[in-house]
């Protein structure tokens, strides 16, 4: 059983990763739009970002060769971390085949409303749209949950809470309908 000091422990944790992440993500943001800046002003050396001169970690003036070997190595030390967990516990394949069938049905209601151009069935167009959405979110949370991250949350708890909350989101969607 966890106590109030081990969850408080959680949370910064993973407050910090999270800082950690957005740092990260911020440094990125300003070493490709740096870059993009100077591919548009034609020049040879890359403008200032705020921390300086955007450099590798060389010290090498950054290019789009730089930025472009950081995303790949980004990328697949993504796609490893993901085929990891996916060997890990089939259930989190089987959910990540539901979110993109869910993405593809979300897909595939608009571009019959566009085709249509009709808005008659409104309620029942955005109460199918908004249980996608809504299916999505919560199918996700549930794959959050299943990740060692949240050790104080069974399994089994976590997929009852999800049941729950997908019976209450449908009966609201149903009810939308009218």
């Amino acid at each position: 059983m966890t106590t109030s000091k081990d969850n408080i422990d959680l949370a910064l944790i993973s407050q910090k990763h999270l800082y950690k992440d957005f740092k990260l993500a911020y440094q990125y943001y300003y070493r490709l739009r740096s870059v993009i800046m100077a591919v548009k002003n034609k020049k040879a050396s890359v403008p200032a970002s705020p921390a300086g001169v955007a450099t590798t970690p060389k010290g090498k003036p950054l290019t789009t060769v730089a930025v472009g070997k950081d995303f790949s190595d980004a990328y697949s030390l993504a796609m490893k971390s993901y085929w990891l967990q996916i060997s890990k516990d089939n259930r989190l394949k089987l959910i990540d085949m539901f979110c993109v069938f869910l993405v593809a049905i979300a897909a595939v209601q608009c571009l019959f409303m566009v085709v249509v151009r009709d808005t008659f069935p409104f309620n029942a167009f955005l109460s199918g749209f908004i249980a996608c959405v809504g299916q999505f979110v919560l199918l996700i949370s549930l794959r959050l949950q299943y990740v060692d991250t949240f050790k104080g949350i069974s399994k089994n708890r976590a997929f009852g809470e999800f049941i729950l909350a997908s019976l209450v989101l449908h009966f609201i969607c149903l009810h939308f309908i009218n």
